[in-house]
């Protein structure tokens, strides 16, 4: 009995370790970031007046990248989400208890994360998590940003695709798709939007440049009825 229970206490101290780890020093700016397991948890402190850390997370999809930062102090402090060159601020915040830090529509990649004292001379301590939220609807097929790399979307039918998520200074401006009818007759095309975005729809002629129509929705509507 005595040898099980030692077998428990060890296997629950290494499941803890498993769970939350700690910063390693240096870890001051974006080449000594300490990573951030996607969708994990880790705990640091600033330790020295005039300290900062730096954590790296990435991603595997689209989505939207929720950091949240539990200070066990009481002090406040600042979190910055950067882009993959560490100097393009996509958003921050402060706070001394709990902070959540968010940025919504990011492609794949590696992000960067700076934490440090709302005020000069304070220590404070903190566990860093992060979660991303993914998009229920399939990713379309890319390139598909100009005419010439339009995909096909079937006569009567419907498809999904993510516009407008950002990575590494380049954002998805545009996806293109081309529809072949098979008589005349009116073309009407009906847009939902899954997270209330403004998403614009143009219909163009066989040359990519003539326009039909076009409209816009963050929700769900008939954008483009072209006779």
């Amino acid at each position: 009995m005595k040898r099980s229970k030692i077998l428990l206490t060890l296997f629950s101290l290494l499941t803890a370790s498993l769970l939350y780890a700690a910063e390693t020093e240096p870890n001051n700016n974006r080449a000594q970031a300490n990573t951030l397991a996607l969708n994990g948890s880790n705990t640091g402190a600033i330790s020295v007046s005039g300290d900062e850390d730096w954590w790296k997370v990435t991603t595997n999809a689209d989505g939207k990248l929720n950091v949240t930062i539990n200070i066990s102090n009481g002090l406040h402090l600042y979190c910055y989400i950067y882009d993959n060159d560490g100097i393009i601020e996509l958003n921050s915040g402060y706070g001394n208890a709990t902070k959540l830090v968010s940025v919504d529509g990011l492609a794949a990649g590696t992000y960067y994360i700076k934490l440090r004292p709302y005020y000069a001379g304070q220590l404070p301590a903190y566990t860093i998590s992060n979660e991303l939220v993914t998009p229920a609807q399939a990713n379309d097929t890319e390139p598909n940003n100009n005419k010439t790399e339009a995909k096909v979307l079937p006569l009567n039918n419907s498809g999904t695709g993510h516009a407008g998520f950002y990575y590494n200074n380049k954002r998805d401006t545009a996806d293109w798709y081309k529809i072949t009818t098979n008589a005349d007759g009116r073309l009407r095309i009906t847009m939902s939007s899954a997270n209330a975005q403004h998403v614009y729809v143009h219909l163009y002629d066989n040359n990519g440049t003539t326009l039909l129509d076009e409209g816009y929705t963050n929700g769900t509507a008939a954008v483009v009825n072209a006779d």
